[in-house]
């Protein structure tokens, strides 16, 4: 049952090669602006360790990540700024009276769901693919498009799984379990999490 190359064992080894990708994704990503680097790397090592059973996960990860660093790096930047710039135009409009602002908000969605797209398939692609910075984004444009319901059920999980990770957030640093005080206050991140509570949503 135990043996390396019984169902259960390689059942084991998968989770054991899952959970370590998750890790270093995790770790890698911290920076924030590392975050797309970190997931192309991520992708290439899931398809080639996982899926192929070739090679080391943590060898391929670090390698994927130094490889594809300078071409994703320009990339992380303009998404980074680009999602914090809709962020505060979205506020700016939910808090605007009148058709004008309902307009100016239906508006600034649709340009997120666009950007969104866009970077939920660029990183994935770039994992497999050699292509230049222009290729890339119109592949990416018309992949998104392409396979809409996985693009619509993708941004889904990726809803719920912010959603949960705010409440623990919201929900932990309540009752001062892990998040204390002084955390927030060192994180921009922690600070509006924290400072928006899930009963104001209802």
């Amino acid at each position: 049952m135990f043996q390396n190359d019984s169902l259960f064992g390689r059942f084991m080894n998968l989770m054991f090669d899952v959970i370590c990708i998750g890790l270093m994704w995790v770790i890698s990503s911290i920076p924030l602006v590392t975050m797309g680097t970190a997931t192309t790397a991520a992708y290439y090592t899931m398809a080639k360790c996982v899926r192929y059973k070739s090679g080391y996960v943590t060898k391929e990860f670090f390698s994927a990540f130094r490889k594809n660093f300078r071409q994703t790096i320009g990339f992380n930047v303009l998404f980074l700024f680009l999602f914090l710039m809709l962020a505060v135009e979205l506020k700016f409009a939910w808090d605007q009276e009148g058709r004008l602002g309902s307009s100016l908000f239906i508006g600034l969605v649709f340009v997120l769901f666009l950007v969104l797209g866009i970077c939920m398939y660029l990183y994935p692609v770039l994992s497999r693919f050699y292509m230049n910075n222009l290729t890339l984004i119109k592949s990416s444009f018309l992949m998104m498009f392409k396979y809409l319901p996985v693009t619509l059920l993708l941004m889904l999980g990726l809803a719920v799984a912010v959603l949960l990770v705010f409440l623990a957030v919201w929900v932990l640093q309540r009752l001062q379990l892990v998040i204390t005080e002084d955390m927030v206050q060192q994180s921009a991140l922690l600070q509006f999490f924290v400072g928006q509570s899930p009963m104001d949503w209802f």
